[in-house]
């Protein structure tokens, strides 16, 4: 089944071709892998969020790291993480309590570098300002990738990938793959994804009352639905589930379709509000 197409759809079409033409189609891939994650990120370039996190999961798994960290930022702003991604058998995604402070000499060296920037020593490292490092440690951080990620020249968002004590971080080959993935691939595909976002925020269309909603839902929708507002991936849904990724995804677009909703965002954010509300 296709991808439902959502408002805007000559901008996001415009986008997506674009992009696949500049990414895909005249271009190696920048690590093993990559052309297959640009494309599936090109399929949700209406969804930020979506994006994010799905580059996130992409990333930790492939650098073999704790976690990974993401969100849009600027140099001079106060970086707050809007996602992160958790090896499983670790303690849940803590990115809501992470800031950082754009005076610390670690994230200057950051926005400030034309790659990847390796932390080998997260607590002998006096680049990090001491509330850093022990907000760093605290979390079992031992080790850290940080890369910029910049739309052309223009600086735009953070992706950092975390090791723990024992763990072995990325070595210099791997950096400047992550180096190239993050400029040709992800800087690009997360910034119009930004700027898909911002332009669909104007007011949306009436939002269904709770008992509409919701009684429109089948159970298996509703049950993936329930899964959906607590952040969980389409995968990680799929495996609670045990159903197949795309049953998940049919569903989910399912309930966007009915929602009314722009983006599987404002869709999760709508099914947060009516079923706290359900159960209330």
């Amino acid at each position: 089944m296709e991808k439902a197409v959502p408002m805007n759809s000559e901008d996001l079409l415009a986008a997506q071709r674009r992009l696949r033409g500049s990414l895909l189609d005249t271009r190696r891939a920048a690590m093993p892998g990559s052309n297959d994650l640009a494309a599936y990120l090109l399929l949700y370039l209406d969804d930020a969020e979506h994006c994010w996190r799905s580059a996130l999961h992409w990333m930790r798994r492939t650098l073999d790291a704790d976690r990974s960290d993401g969100g849009f930022a600027a140099p001079g702003a106060v970086y707050r993480p809007s996602g992160e991604a958790v090896r499983g058998d670790l303690p849940p995604p803590r990115h809501a309590e992470m800031a950082f402070d754009p005076d610390d000499a670690a994230l200057h060296a950051v926005w400030r570098a034309p790659g990847a920037v390796v932390f080998e020593d997260i607590a002998g490292d006096r680049r990090f300002a001491a509330a850093t490092r022990a907000q760093l440690l605290g979390m079992g951080m031992r080790a850290k990738l940080a890369i910029a990620l910049r739309d052309g020249d223009a600086p735009m968002g953070l992706i950092c990938c975390n090791w723990g004590a024992g763990r072995r971080s990325a070595d210099a080959d791997l950096s400047r793959q992550v180096g190239a993935l993050s400029s040709e691939v992800l800087g690009p595909i997360l910034a119009a994804a930004g700027r898909l976002r911002a332009d669909s925020d104007a007011p949306a269309a009436r939002v269904p009352d709770r008992d509409g909603l919701l009684a429109q839902l089948t159970a298996g929708e509703l049950e993936v639905a329930r899964l959906a507002v607590t952040g969980m991936s389409y995968k990680e849904i799929a495996a609670r589930l045990n159903r197949s990724f795309s049953t998940v995804d049919h569903r989910l677009r399912a309930i966007r379709e009915k929602s009314g909703a722009r983006s599987t965002a404002r869709m999760i954010a709508m099914l947060s509000e009516l079923l706290a509300a359900s159960e209330a």
